[in-house]
């Protein structure tokens, strides 16, 4: 997998709406996801819930959550890798989005 992360025609990380994924407001495991996107060829990390605000007002993220159901809106985002996409500005702007969420 690192190998494939770090060529220069590799994967990259995006996050993508949870309506690609999952039905929203339905309960579903973080199995489900990662399972929903390995039909796309593509490999779920995690996601990032709107409505998880911490008090300095950035969304917050989470990668390799536990096994537990979550309810997901079609605000929330998956992270995933996958295939290198042309990235327009939503797409930039979701990728420096990103990185905020983590620190």
């Amino acid at each position: 997998m690192f190998a494939e992360l770090f060529r220069s025609e590799g994967s990259e990380i995006y996050l993508k709406d949870a309506k690609r994924y999952v039905q929203c407001d339905k309960p579903v495991t973080f199995h489900t996801i990662v399972e929903s996107a390995k039909r796309r060829n593509e490999v779920a990390i995690g996601y990032r819930m709107s409505g998880r605000a911490v008090a300095d007002e950035k969304a917050s993220g989470e990668v390799n959550p536990p096994s537990r159901c979550c309810y997901f809106t079609d605000r929330d985002k998956i992270i995933v890798l996958a295939k290198v996409e042309q990235l327009g500005t939503v797409g930039k702007f979701e990728y420096e989005r990103l990185f905020a969420c983590f620190g």
